[in-house]
């Protein structure tokens, strides 16, 4: 398997935020974690990103332990809820932004930022400042920068939350095309059912930092294992 989770535990103040978190994920799998408020699933991302420590449990991405590196090192990419791009900085500088650690020449640099621009559809708006872009175009910037690094895994925090219903649409569609072109493993994070059934190929359902079911949309609708699932997914399949 392309990532392997085994038995995650992570605590805070003696409360277990996450308990004995086991999965896997093959290579351009897109893993869905749905789950209410609170359930963990936040924790697991952050966990698997290297920007909290946890108290037990490994990580293993492409044949490699992960657990005990830094987030840079891991050769992972997230994109946060909030998008965390810099304001003062134009699309182009912000996408390119990752490489200059990589040590990547400013020419060499640009000309991969061009290429990202037009596998997002953003040709013409290197010179923007991202505070001038929409909801949905800001994301692919985040999306663009996270990408030019080429991480084996792409971590998403909410990636629709902060988009209106017809821009969601649109994104999960384009979350789908980068999967393609990139072939890149995805796991991102939400709590909204359709975001999940839209586009996962599996998905992990959460409930008080434990796994309740890990399935495709279908089984986790029509088959639910445990109550929670059952009332979670919706009463209207209950019989």
């Amino acid at each position: 398997m392309f990532l392997q989770v085994k038995n995650l535990t992570k605590k805070y103040n003696n409360i277990e935020a996450i308990k004995d978190i086991s999965f896997t994920a093959k290579e351009r799998e897109i893993i869905c974690i749905l789950g209410p408020s609170g359930c963990g699933k936040t924790t697991i991302l952050q966990s698997i990103g290297g920007f909290i420590e946890i108290d037990s449990g490994e990580l293993i991405l492409d044949g490699k332990n992960i657990e005990n590196l830094e987030p840079e090192e891991r050769n992972i990419a997230t994109v946060f809820q909030s998008y965390g791009l810099f304001p003062h900085m134009t699309v182009m500088e912000n996408i390119i932004y990752g490489l200059k650690f990589r040590g990547y020449k400013k020419r060499d640099a640009l000309k991969e930022g061009r290429n990202m621009l037009e596998v997002l559809n953003l040709e013409g708006y290197e010179n923007k400042k991202v505070t001038e872009l929409s909801g949905g175009e800001q994301q692919r910037v985040a999306l663009g920068r996270a990408l030019i690094v080429k991480p084996k895994l792409l971590l998403l925090d909410e990636p629709f939350s902060n988009l209106d219903t017809k821009l969601r649409v649109t994104m999960r569609e384009e979350l789908l095309r980068i999967r393609d072109h990139f072939n890149i493993t995805m796991l991102f994070v939400t709590h909204d059912q359709e975001d999940a059934f839209s586009i996962a190929d599996r998905i992990i359902v959460m409930n008080k930092g434990r796994i309740e079911q890990i399935d495709t949309a279908r089984n986790i609708y029509s088959k639910p294992k445990t109550e929670f699932v059952l009332k979670f997914v919706g009463s209207t399949n209950i019989v």
